[in-house]
């Protein structure tokens, strides 16, 4: 399997989470790294370049770019900013020939077995795009007790068309866990543990097929503008024009597989 990532300014994280993490996975070896960083100044860019000296499955492209560092926010600049690093990292193809590639953000920390029980998820055949469900130690399921709610709703574009925003102000939506969806057939399938086709979803930790990535006319822009339902501004994201291109070859699907965002001492809480 391939693992892909861009970070900047992530030195802890990488330090204290992905690094040993991924050195420790059984079969550490059978996975090829692509990393890339631009404009670090906290030792990030020196932490993988040693990486890359290191293992000889680990690539890292580190660039000087000049760009402006956003933590969050829904900015086209923020979003132009990502797309370009982002198409700096797919730079590096063709990335190696394993049938899956993983995109892996800069927050999102997972347990080791999550590229097993992606392995072991009954998938369909035609799918192109298998996304993890996001969730937020900051806001609470409201199904569950001692559980988190999904989040990287700009992400999301349901079976329907429907953006996340959109659907979060339909008066039937309730904050949980899941993939947040309108249609209950839908929801019973995820619920089964079985993958349910979207047109987007979270991008923070999502499984692709690496010969659909390989091909030249799949790449991240900032071109799509939506309106976000909530708040009626602009907004905008690089994922949405990447899945809409990844289309073109096969079905996208959210899987019940659950990641977290942030916080280290909060991912291994039960869930």
């Amino acid at each position: 399997m391939n693992f892909c990532a861009i970070y900047r300014n992530n030195f802890s994280y990488l330090s204290n989470f992905l690094v040993p993490t991924i050195t420790k996975l059984d079969r550490f070896e059978e996975f090829n790294f692509y990393f890339y960083t631009n404009d670090s100044t906290d030792g990030t860019e020196e932490l993988l370049l040693l990486l890359d000296q290191r293992y000889k499955n680990i690539t890292t492209l580190t660039k000087r770019v000049g760009n402006k560092y956003f933590e969050r926010g829904f900015e086209l600049e923020r979003i132009q900013v990502l797309t370009h690093a982002r198409n700096q990292l797919m730079s590096l193809r063709p990335f190696e020939n394993h049938e899956w590639s993983v995109f892996v953000d800069s927050n999102i920390y997972f347990h080791s077995d999550v590229f097993d029980k992606f392995l072991a998820l009954e998938k369909p055949q035609d799918g192109a795009i298998f996304s993890c469900a996001g969730v937020d130690y900051r806001h609470s399921c409201t199904i569950h007790d001692d559980c988190f709610a999904y989040y990287d709703m700009l992400a999301v574009i349901d079976s329907q068309g429907r953006q996340g925003f959109a659907i979060a102000a339909d008066p039937n939506f309730k904050w949980s866990c899941s993939f947040p969806f309108l249609d209950s057939s839908e929801q019973d399938q995820y619920n089964a543990g079985l993958p349910v086709e979207v047109e987007c979803a979270f991008g923070g930790m999502s499984f692709y097929k690496t010969d659909i990535l390989n091909k030249p006319d799949i790449y991240y822009s900032s071109d799509i503008k939506k309106t976000h339902a909530l708040r009626g501004f602009p907004i905008y994201l690089e994922h949405w024009d990447l899945h809409s291109r990844i289309s073109m070859y096969g079905k996208i699907y959210t899987i019940p597989l659950k990641v977290y965002r942030d916080e280290l001492g909060q991912f291994c809480r039960p869930l």
